[in-house]
């Protein structure tokens, strides 16, 4: 009954839509046909929106029942392959749409005919466009970087910020964007997978309470790295590694992914400065010998 119910409600609107053409000639034509475009550009833009969101609740959910920062950044460059990938065919199938509205479908068809899709396919910008979606794939199924990994393509380094099948968008430590095509990319360094050993130093006065500052210097780098998911080591165990009349030096080591390195040494080593003064421990005081030479 529905079926009917549908069937009927469409052959309405197009007998209506023919007997609208038919009073108002040309100008009802321009006029319907605008319409039909902008529902069909409407229609595919929510279609697009709703599945997309749809797709990144599917793996926001895979996210959360995992826990797991490689598997987070694997998911959202999924995400955002996948979407690109629906943005595409969903554009491309309202294109022809618009096409057949406004009667060019023909034409286009006829002329792809006599170009020959062959000729098309080998194009040279159809084979850089096909070279750049097919390694976007390979780039994906072999897990070389994803979205948030510190890496270095084509000459550039900084953070992916964006991945599609056709191309990879990285932040510069200089701030700027630079967009690579994927099928330029031949060698990459991912310096996320990487793990490295942060040393973090400090020079405290010999006179000093040492084992107070052990124990300060431990708490507080343990509490810097509980939350860091670019943290491999959530143990830390500063030791005294050298002492002399002016200073004694403690250290400690935590393996961390190569990117968090510097920010790493800095956030603690400005933390360990503030505990220190407020607890009591002394640094080196410099001194100067000034000679008199008369």
């Amino acid at each position: 009954m529905k079926t009917l119910d549908i069937r009927a409600f469409f052959e309405a609107i197009e007998q209506f839509r023919k007997e609208f053409i038919e009073r108002t000639g040309v100008v009802g034509q321009v006029f319907i046909a605008i319409i039909e475009i902008v529902i069909t550009v409407a229609v595919a833009a929510i279609i697009t929106k709703y599945i997309r969101r749809g797709i990144k609740k599917l793996f926001e959910k895979y996210k959360n029942k995992r826990q797991d920062p490689a598997i987070s950044r694997k998911s959202d460059t999924a995400v955002q392959l996948i979407n690109g990938v629906i943005k595409f065919f969903i554009s491309f199938s309202a294109i022809i749409i618009v096409l057949d509205i406004l009667g060019l479908r023909a034409g286009v068809t006829s002329m792809i005919a006599t170009a020959g899709v062959g000729a098309l396919v080998i194009g040279i910008s159809a084979q850089s466009i096909i070279g750049d979606i097919i390694n976007g794939i390979l780039l994906l199924i072999e897990d070389q970087y994803g979205v948030g990994d510190f890496i270095c393509i084509a000459g550039y380094t900084g953070t992916v910020e964006h991945f599609s099948v056709r191309s990879t968008r990285i932040q510069l430590l200089s701030k700027e964007f630079v967009t690579v095509p994927n099928g330029q990319i031949k060698d990459v360094v991912n310096y996320s997978r990487q793990q490295v050993a942060c040393i973090i130093q400090v020079n405290i006065s010999p006179d000093t309470d040492i084992d107070l500052a052990i124990s300060l210097m431990k708490a507080t780098i343990e509490d810097i790295i509980e939350e860091n998911d670019q943290v491999f080591t959530k143990t830390v165990n500063p030791t005294l590694t050298d002492i002399n009349e002016t200073s004694a030096v403690l250290t400690a080591a935590v393996n961390v992914i190569a990117p968090a390195n510097i920010t790493l040494k800095y956030s603690a080593k400005t933390k360990l400065l503030e505990v220190f003064r407020n607890n009591g421990i002394d640094f080196p005081v410099q001194s100067i010998n000034i000679v008199n030479r008369d």
